[in-house]
């Protein structure tokens, strides 16, 4: 008698994980579904009819933008900007990685580094500015002196 009360608690507990295991499986696949379906809304990149941020664009898009310690004033403030890199994310996210020479407007300190721009692919396949993340430093810190002006090499 325990046998069978055992076969068939074992035989109950079976099923049950069959039972759980298939409601899972189509709980899965109704979000991987919906998931395709919201992709499917976002554009693809398509290279003959989108243009990347040009560097123009890029200076105007940080006006009034701040990142370590720098806020964007005036497009006079940049003295060099130089795209190093470019990296889609995502089908949707591009990636620049810029070097800025910058002069303070009204301080005249100098100010270079390197920052990582983020750009989002709009459904109008247009590339709109996400964030800036970086480090960029003063060289004017301790001398007084006007630094040397000094280019950068792209490696592509």
């Amino acid at each position: 008698m325990k046998n069978k009360l055992t076969l068939l608690l074992l035989a109950f507990l079976i099923f049950s994980c069959k039972q759980n295991e298939k409601e899972y499986n189509n709980n899965q696949n109704e979000s991987i579904n919906n998931n395709q379906s919201k992709n499917n809304d976002l554009p693809t990149i398509n290279p003959r009819n989108i243009t990347f941020p040009d560097k123009n664009q890029i200076m105007n898009d940080l006006l009034g933008k701040s990142v370590s310690g720098w806020t964007f004033k005036k497009l006079d403030e940049f003295d060099l900007v130089d795209i190093l890199n470019s990296k889609i994310l995502d089908n949707n996210v591009l990636e620049l990685t810029v070097y800025l020479d910058l002069t303070d407007y009204y301080l005249h300190d100098d100010w270079d580094g390197q920052v990582i721009i983020s750009y989002g692919l709009q459904k109008d396949n247009q590339w709109h500015f996400l964030n800036i993340s970086g480090n960029l430093e003063n060289n004017n810190k301790d001398d007084k002196t006007p630094r040397k002006t000094r280019s950068i090499q792209n490696t592509d």
